[in-house]
C-alpha cells in the first residue's frame, strides 16, 4: 500500500486545481519565507543532516520512477491518471515509489516540503530530491520577472562537478535537462558539455536582467522520500 504524506496548504502554480481543501492557515500563501524559514537545512552549502538518517532505497525508487518515465507513458499510476505537467509528472514519479503525494500543483508541492520540513537549498541536492524553479515563464501576462513557483524537475544523478542531471516534463515531453549551481550562469563548460540548460524562451520583449538558465532560476529544493511514514 503506498506510502502517505501529512497533508497541507494547497497554493496555485503551474496547473490550477480546484475543490480540494487542507486545514491550517492560509494568511501566508503566496509570501516568499524569510531566510530564517528556508528550511531546517539551512543556506546554500549546508551539508544537511548525517548520512544515517535518510532512507536511501526510497530515494533509489523515485530515481528509477523519474528514469523510466523518460520517453515512455507516464501519466497514469494504479488506476490513477495525473496531469500532463511539470508537477503532474513529479507527482505520477512519487506514486510509483510509494509516496503519495496526491495531485498537487507546484506551489502545493513547494508548502508542502516546507511543512514536512524537507525544504531546503543545498546546492548538490540528492538524487530523488525535487527541484524547484521561478520566472520559467510569464505565467501572470504582466512582462514584470515576479512568477514564483513556476516549474520543477526530480534529480535524478549528481556528477563530481556538482552538474544535476533532471528529469522534467517540458515542451519536449519527458526529457532530461542540467543544472550546477556552483556555476549558474554559464550554459556550457570550455568543452561544450552543458552546465545548465535554458530553461525560459528568449523573447524579443523581455525585460533587461530576465534570467534563463536553470542554475539562474533555482528556488530550492524538496527531498519527499525523507518524510515517508
Amino acid at each position: 500500500m503506498r506510502r502517505s504524506l501529512l497533508l497541507v496548504l494547497l497554493l496555485t502554480a503551474c496547473a490550477p486545481r480546484q475543490g480540494m481543501r487542507f486545514p491550517g492557515s492560509t494568511r501566508h500563501v503566496g509570501e516568499r519565507p524569510p531566510p530564517e524559514a528556508e528550511g531546517p537545512w539551512g543556506q546554500p552549502g549546508d551539508p544537511g543532516p548525517a548520512a544515517s538518517t535518510p532512507d536511501l532505497a526510497t530515494a533509489e525508487s523515485v530515481v528509477a520512477a523519474a528514469s523510466a518515465s523518460l520517453g515512455r507513458a507516464w501519466r497514469s499510476v494504479d488506476g490513477e491518471t495525473y496531469r500532463d505537467d511539470c508537477s503532474g509528472l513529479v507527482c505520477a514519479i512519487h506514486a510509483r515509489a510509494e509516496i503519495d503525494l496526491a495531485d498537487r500543483n507546484t506551489a502545493a508541492l513547494f508548502e508542502l516540503a516546507k511543512d514536512l520540513g524537507v525544504h531546503h537549498r543545498r546546492r548538490e541536492p540528492r538524487p530523488g530530491d525535487v527541484v524547484f524553479f521561478d520566472n520559467t515563464y510569464d505565467r501572470n501576462g504582466n512582462h514584470r520577472l515576479d512568477d514564483d513557483l513556476t516549474h520543477l524537475a526530480v534529480v535524478e544523478a549528481v556528477a563530481e562537478d556538482g552538474t544535476l542531471t533532471l528529469v522534467h516534463r517540458g515542451s519536449r515531453g519527458v526529457v532530461r535537462i542540467y543544472m550546477n549551481l556552483h556555476r549558474p550562469d554559464e550554459h556550457a563548460d570550455g568543452d561544450g558539455r552543458v552546465l545548465n540548460s535554458f530553461l525560459r524562451v528568449r523573447r524579443a520583449d523581455d525585460r533587461p536582467g530576465t534570467r534563463y538558465l536553470t542554475g539562474e532560476l533555482w528556488r530550492g529544493n524538496a527531498s519527499f522520500w525523507r518524510a515517508v511514514s
